[in-house]
């Protein structure tokens, strides 16, 4: 899992950040998942969309952390949660990324909050885990068939590079900031939304 001094992330005033270690019996198929939690109350889970991390929920934290228990999952290799190679990284695979955090926690009458491909995970999630998800709430969702590859030319570019065989950690590594950008404000109706801040502070696609 990548040191997270090693590199700068945004930080979230009344956040403490955590991680959970794969289960037993499952090396090479699910890693560390690294989360941030704040707040008292009834559990929260946020559920950030793809290419993101916990910190996308930075300025909503603060406001919801005086009601509620907020727990910001870094999505199975995203963030700060661990990558592990050959490993799945399919709707089912992130699915039980989302569930771990519930289970092993012990969450009970959760409300779900994802955006986009989180969306997709809070309504899955809370279909197989009814008896611990009390409410969804689900922004933006899409399928996960084709995903951010049919937002632009630029970003199917990039997303068939890091998903080729061999060169694809290569290219996911480099990650030019201004393609980011560029397919970052393909899902913004106003581009001047995406702060600067975002690209700069969002942890890379794999470890360094």
């Amino acid at each position: 899992m990548p040191s997270q001094e090693s590199r700068p992330t945004i930080r979230i005033p009344g956040t403490t950040s955590h991680t959970i270690a794969p289960r037993a019996g499952s090396v090479g198929r699910e890693g560390t998942l690294r989360y941030l939690k704040a707040g008292t109350g009834a559990p929260l889970v946020l559920l950030h969309t793809v290419r993101t991390q916990a910190e996308h929920f930075r300025h909503l934290i603060p406001l919801i952390a005086d009601r509620y228990t907020v727990y910001a999952l870094d999505l199975p290799g995203m963030g700060y949660s661990e990558i592990v190679p050959g490993a799945s990284y399919d709707e089912p695979a992130m699915r039980a990324g989302v569930e771990r955090l519930l289970t092993e926690l012990d969450l009970n009458d959760v409300t779900l909050v994802g955006e986009s491909m989180g969306a997709v995970l809070a309504l899955t999630a809370a279909a197989d885990l009814p008896e611990r998800v009390r409410r969804v709430a689900a922004v933006n969702t899409y399928d996960f068939r084709g995903g951010i590859a049919r937002s632009s030319l630029l970003a199917r570019v990039v997303v068939s590079g890091v998903l080729a065989p061999g060169v694809g950690p290569v290219i996911a590594g480099v990650e030019p900031k201004p393609a980011l950008r560029t397919i970052l404000q393909g899902g913004l109706g106003d581009k001047s939304a995406l702060r600067a801040d975002y690209v700069q502070y969002r942890a890379p696609l794999v470890p360094s």
